[in-house]
């Protein structure tokens, strides 16, 4: 008979210290939990017991009625714990599924051979202030980095408020996951989020190369800080280039604009609000960012969704047909 039960290994018990963790131990702990609901049966028949023997001969509808109420949640409590009796906790056999549906000769450990599913992963945000750019980043980082088939998932990024800080900082993400990902994947580094993994204590080694180890994540710190200062500095950068060419624009009598690295006018939400240019009234844009020949494939779907939503189901289908 398999049990509720918790693993009380040492990174088990730091999420134990709370109060409300260690309650929900007690409390899941098979032995406990049955003792528990054996006092409330008994509770609960002592109480029907009480009802039948005293009865309200002055009010007999109104004692019949309460009778039924409570035969009723007394058998809905019943129900529901039937199913606490003998609960199973099942954990997936990734050894089992790797031989099955992604063996060793697979292309070289999750080639296009691979029969895993393909995996779209949707982020959803809409303002880089309310909404950090650089957790959504890591957010953005962590998924590439996944422990998955590399072309079998890919990362599709919403941002309703067009954004052109999003748009540049997928840019700089796109930059710094290719050198993130080998990184996470050939150490096998967890969590995968750089914000996290850098603040997180040292854990055991896992990866296949312990002698490159430490020079690889000097290394990569040091890429993902100059990765940050790029991101934080897009909220300086992205004005200043505006005002810039809003000088020359502003000679020759044009509008006030944000604009891109190349010069080009941003399609979507302008630093000052314009007409067609502002949250809920901006064009839709798709961009793909990454390369599919390398081995690692980063695929960014920046999708500016407007009043009249953009459907993006043949984008995806041809994703699909080409990574699959």
């Amino acid at each position: 008979m398999e049990c509720c039960h918790f693993d009380l290994t040492v990174n088990s018990n730091k999420n134990l210290t709370t109060l409300a963790h260690l309650l929900t131990f007690i409390l899941c702990s098979s032995p406990c939990n049955r003792l528990i609901n054996l006092a409330r049966l008994i509770v609960i028949v002592q109480f029907f017991i009480w009802r039948m023997r005293h009865r309200d001969s002055d009010s007999m509808v109104l004692w019949w009625i309460t009778v039924v109420g409570d035969f009723w949640f007394g058998v809905s409590w019943l129900l529901n714990q039937a199913s606490k009796l003998n609960p199973i906790r099942r954990v997936p056999n990734l050894e089992l599924l790797n031989q099955q549906f992604d063996p060793p000769g697979s292309g070289g450990g999750g080639g296009s051979s691979s029969q895993l599913p393909c995996v779209d992963v949707f982020i959803n945000t809409v303002d880089p202030v309310d909404e950090p750019v650089l957790c959504t980043m890591n957010s953005v980082l962590s998924i590439l980095a996944t422990d998955y088939p590399v072309g079998r998932h890919a990362t599709y990024f919403s941002d309703d408020g067009g954004s052109l800080v999003h748009y540049e900082a997928l840019l700089e993400t796109a930059r710094f996951a290719a050198l993130w990902a080998p990184f996470c994947r050939k150490h096998r580094v967890e969590p995968r989020a750089p914000e996290s993994y850098f603040a997180a204590a040292a854990a055991d080694y896992a990866g296949d190369a312990p002698g490159q180890f430490l020079d690889d994540r000097r290394h990569v710190r040091r890429e993902y800080e100059e990765f940050k200062e790029r991101l934080a500095a897009l909220f300086t950068i992205i004005p200043q280039r505006s005002e810039a060419y809003e000088r020359e624009s502003t000679k020759r009598g044009g509008a006030r604009a944000t604009y891109m690295a190349d010069g080009s006018h941003w399609p979507g939400t302008w630093i000052e609000p314009a007409e067609n240019h502002k949250k809920g009234q901006h064009a839709a844009i798709v961009q793909v960012h990454g390369n599919p020949q390398s081995c690692t494939i980063f695929v960014f779907v920046l999708i500016f969704e407007i009043g009249n939503q953009m459907c993006c189901s043949d984008c995806c289908q041809r994703r699909r047909h080409r990574l699959c």
